[in-house]
């Protein structure tokens, strides 16, 4: 059986830690986001390469609604976050939207999901919506807005970040791979492993090194 690091690895001294420690493989979850190449606005493409560990937080999102899961998040431009947080804290305490007082369910409607026409799903304006699926229908929306580079909601994007970007994006300070342009997959795939190899090769990193 292969075993793997998913989404933790991200300099070459952490890579060749892992190799170290027996891992066959890495999977990059974060690293290839901010590529030139990505589905991102290119606005939001530079904001993953800034990223610094402050800038995270942890969120509801769809995985949070099926598992109770939470999921790391940028925090930096946006009120995802906090808006999240609030529409779980609300299905926590009511089970129907027109449960929530008016004043409460007039700014969810008209801030957060961006007005009672255009934002809340079926059947919200005669109150059969649960407040489960008012915040089913904004994680996933501010999902596909985000993925899109949809301008029309600025403050909810909702990018999904993991301490392996960050850990690169200090290692990458100075460097020719600090700029978004220049991390395509392929060059960051290469500078990992190719250093990493010479890390093993020369010794740094050892097995017997890893042992308690």
């Amino acid at each position: 059986m292969h075993v793997g690091l998913r989404g933790v690895v991200g300099t070459p001294e952490q890579a060749a830690t892992a190799f170290a420690l027996g891992a066959a493989f890495l999977v990059s979850t974060s690293l290839t986001a901010c590529a030139p190449n990505a589905r991102l606005s290119a606005e939001l493409g530079r904001t993953l390469t800034e990223v610094t560990d402050d800038d995270l937080t942890w969120a509801p999102t769809e995985r949070y609604a099926t598992l109770g899961v939470p999921a790391r998040v940028v925090r930096r431009g946006t009120l995802f976050p906090a808006r999240a947080h609030l529409l779980h804290r609300l299905l926590r305490a009511h089970r129907f939207l027109v449960e929530v007082p008016a004043a409460r369910r007039r700014h969810i409607e008209e801030e957060v999901l961006g007005g009672p026409a255009a934002g809340l799903p079926p059947g919200a304006l005669d109150g059969r919506v649960r407040t489960t699926d008012v915040f089913r229908w904004y994680v996933r929306e501010t999902a596909r807005r985000t993925g899109a580079g949809d301008p029309v909601r600025p403050l909810d994007h909702q990018l999904p970040c993991d301490p392996e970007l960050t850990h690169f994006n200090r290692a990458a300070l100075g460097t020719g791979l600090a700029a978004r342009q220049a991390r395509t997959p392929g060059a960051v795939a290469g500078h990992l492993l190719t250093k990493a190899a010479e890390l093993l090769a020369a010794g740094v990193v050892s097995r017997a090194e890893m042992r308690p």
